[in-house]
């Protein structure tokens, strides 16, 4: 039988991550790595008091669901998009329709507005509430999956990450630290330019080790933020792998797509809270140690009465492209799809190079 390859998932925070070359020359360098926690052992090592938090604070979504988000999925769906597919709107489509089904043909005027609306429903829950509408109107996740549980049923979503995380489940899981010391700065390049402190390669989750005290420090301001208090800023990105790895273990989803689902519920917990974080860390180890920091790349910074049309219209000559999009089997023509889409509002119409 023919042996999987294992490949590796990035938690990257500009639009693309560091190549398995770039890694692999990174960890050639990066002789100083600890096993942090280890799943096998009763304990699990240094850091599994760390794990337990996370089985408890995932507990917690099983039991209470989208009570405990600061941001709607919806809205976390939705920003995540444009943050990673900002500028083609073809692109944007073609990824919804790999992470669902679009209900109708009618698709490009529905999720023009869904999209144009991300700047200006801040605050305002009846306009959260017709973005979901618009959204729901043309198109909804793939049944079943992760992103599917995110939207309809955020308690399955816990359940099913805290049944990965539960002792004697027959699944190894370890997480790596590694130190900085003595990786030169041609090989953290790649790492500073894509905002990557963690990986998943396999059951392993890599982690940059000196990132951990400044999720700590920043853990202060997080508490003030409305997210998900049974979380901290590391918990959440060790869910945020843990959904990475989780995802490539279904033998499903792209990388792309795996990296979307895994953001938006990080921004369901913390919002925004992690990518300051992490900039952050990258900003001042850059300034301390001479690595040169890439530019911003990424969606502009918009003021509210902005109406940037250009990043929300989808142009003409993908018409065509739009209508070889594959329906939902049990939509007609023309017409929404009838599904329960959003908890509590009833019915409506609506790679990576391989690393061995």
């Amino acid at each position: 039988m023919r042996q999987r390859k294992c490949r590796t998932r990035c938690c990257y925070r500009r639009m693309s991550p560091p190549t398995a070359e770039g890694l692999a020359e990174f960890e050639s360098f990066a002789a100083d790595t600890r096993v942090l926690y280890d799943h096998v052992y009763p304990q699990g090592g240094e850091y599994g008091a760390a794990f337990e938090r996370v089985r408890e604070g995932l507990a917690q979504v099983g039991r209470e669901g989208c009570g405990c988000f600061g941001v709607c999925a919806t809205d976390a769906f939705r920003e995540v998009l444009l943050d990673y597919v900002p500028a083609d709107p073809g692109r944007r489509i073609q990824l919804l329709g790999r992470l669902g089904e679009f209900t109708h043909r009618d698709t490009k005027r529905a999720l023009e507005r869904f999209l144009r609306s991300a700047h200006a429903d801040r605050g305002y829950p009846c306009l959260r509430r017709e973005g979901e509408c618009m959204l729901a109107a043309g198109w909804h996740p793939r049944s079943g999956s992760l992103l599917d549980h995110l939207f309809n049923d955020p308690a399955e979503v816990g359940r099913l990450l805290a049944e990965r995380l539960r002792p004697g489940n027959g699944h190894p899981l370890r997480l790596i630290g590694h130190s900085l010391a003595g990786v030169p700065a041609t090989a953290l390049q790649p790492l500073v330019d894509s905002l990557t402190v963690a990986y998943v390669r396999g059951a392993d989750i890599h982690l940059l080790a000196p990132v951990l005290p400044v999720l700590e420090e920043w853990e202060a301001d997080a508490v003030l933020i409305d997210g998900c208090t049974s979380v901290s800023l590391l918990e959440t990105l060790l869910i945020h792998e843990l959904t990475e790895m989780v995802l490539e273990e279904s033998e499903i989803w792209g990388s792309l797509e795996a990296h979307i689902i895994a953001c938006t519920l990080e921004r369901c917990l913390k919002g925004h809270m992690l990518h300051v974080a992490v900039e952050d860390f990258f900003l001042h180890w850059s300034s301390a140690s001479g690595v040169p920091r890439s530019p911003q790349v990424g969606m502009p910074v918009l003021a509210v009465d902005e109406e940037p049309e250009e990043i929300y219209s989808i142009p003409e000559e993908d018409d065509e492209e739009l209508e070889q999009l594959q329906l939902d089997s049990s939509c007609e023509e023309g017409m929404g799809n009838v599904i329960p889409f959003f908890p509590g509002m009833g019915e409506r119409t609506v790679s990576e190079t391989a690393h061995e």
